[in-house]
């Protein structure tokens, strides 16, 4: 029997346009990834088929952010039941001198 798990997921703009809710659970295997996850988000929205067949974490967090427990979700890190995801974009800011 194949075990599951439930994740939350917060979508920030302009993430959650293409999900069609800023707020959700998703269910997945056991010992699923963000990738995995990724997968998922894109068969609702073709926006994340890019960020699901990602090459590495590096060119991920420029296009979208993951953080959980305060921190950025790589893309083959494991993810746990319960856990709240948020999808952010990178924010790029700062002054000149």
């Amino acid at each position: 029997m194949n075990s599951s798990m439930q994740v939350k997921v917060e979508a920030h703009p302009p993430f959650r346009a293409g999900l069609g809710a800023g707020r959700f659970v998703m269910d997945l295997p056991d010992g699923s990834t963000l990738r995995d996850l990724l997968c998922q988000l894109a068969r609702q929205s073709g926006d994340f088929r890019t960020f699901a067949s990602a090459m590495k974490d590096e060119w991920l967090w420029g296009q979208l952010l993951v953080h959980a427990r305060g921190e950025i979700v790589r893309l083959d890190e494991r993810l746990h039941d319960g856990e709240c995801l948020e999808l952010l974009p990178p924010i790029a800011g700062g002054c000149a001198s």
